[in-house]
């Protein structure tokens, strides 16, 4: 790919830390996989986890996927049988900031290129705490949907001495929504967020 795009344009490549699922990719394998990629001259590298169709929690975090696609289900019968199936659907896996943070930095631990973390960091304190652990970027998403002026407020809150606080409480609602009419938004923002 480098002799087709040039040094300049820059390779980001994706993997996960652990799929979640038995017979899927674990830790060890990502940092194997990890180097491969870096020996081949990838620029940076973001570490994820977990698998959309059969463990997405492990990614997600927070409140179960179920009440956000029941909520958006227009089948009465649809609608319940999520409801009522939600838990066996979707492994429970509670929210903390920056939970991918360990396993990141022993992949961060084993390349050379450039690191993007990815995996709850949503206030500024956990944000501080990525960039002093070595990373060179932070991907966000959920806190972005929340607050889309995210950085603005938070650069001005740095700036009064105040504490921003972004809001976003990991219902995950907003994730649930990727297929939806109108396309993601956050539901908790005042007028449907849109």
């Amino acid at each position: 790919m480098k002799s087709a795009v040039g040094d300049d344009f820059p390779i980001i490549g994706k993997i996960n830390l652990t799929d979640g699922i038995k017979g899927g990719l674990h830790l060890e394998e990502a940092i194997k996989v990890a180097t491969l990629l870096d020996k081949g001259g990838l620029d940076a590298l973001v570490c994820s986890g977990g698998t959309s169709p059969y463990n997405p929690m492990i990614y997600f975090r927070g409140e179960s996927l179920g009440t956000g696609l029941a909520e958006q289900q227009k089948n009465p019968l649809a609608r319940f049988l999520l409801k009522i199936a939600s838990n066996r659907l979707f492994k429970n896996y509670p929210y903390y900031e920056n939970y991918f943070l360990e396993d990141a930095k022993k992949v961060r631990d084993s390349v050379n290129c450039q690191m993007i973390y990815i995996g709850g960091c949503t206030e500024l304190d956990s944000l501080e705490e990525v960039m002093r652990e070595g990373f060179d970027f932070v991907q966000l998403a959920r806190p972005l949907i929340k607050d889309p002026a995210y950085v603005n407020n938070a650069i001005a809150s740095l700036n009064s001495g105040k504490n921003y606080v972004n809001g976003c409480i990991h219902c995950n609602r907003c994730a649930s929504l990727i297929e939806a009419p109108g396309g993601v938004y956050c539901p908790l923002n005042e007028g449907g967020g849109q």
